[in-house]
C-alpha cells in the first residue's frame, strides 16, 4: 500500500532527479537545498494555488450548464 510518504519521495526524487539532469545543482556540500531552489519552488506553488482558485469557482459556475442527455439547451444557461 502506497502512503502520502512514498509519493512525496517519489515527487521529490524526480523533481530532483531532472534538475539535475538540466545542470541546477539543488544542494550545496552539507546538502542543504539552496535558497534559489526554494524560491523557484515556492513560486510555482503561488501560481499554482492562484491558477487553482481562479479555474475552481469557473468550473462550478458552469458545472449546472451541462446539457441532460437529449436537451438541447441546459436550462438557466
Amino acid at each position: 500500500m502506497t502512503t502520502l510518504k512514498a509519493h512525496s519521495a517519489f515527487i521529490h526524487a524526480a523533481i530532483e532527479y531532472n534538475l539535475d539532469r538540466v545542470g541546477v545543482k539543488i544542494r550545496d556540500e552539507q546538502g542543504a537545498v539552496s535558497t534559489e531552489t526554494a524560491l523557484i519552488m515556492a513560486a510555482l506553488v503561488a501560481m499554482g494555488i492562484a491558477v487553482a482558485a481562479i479555474l475552481i469557482p469557473k468550473a462550478s459556475l458552469y458545472a449546472d450548464c451541462v446539457p441532460d442527455p437529449g436537451a438541447t439547451v441546459a436550462a438557466g444557461c
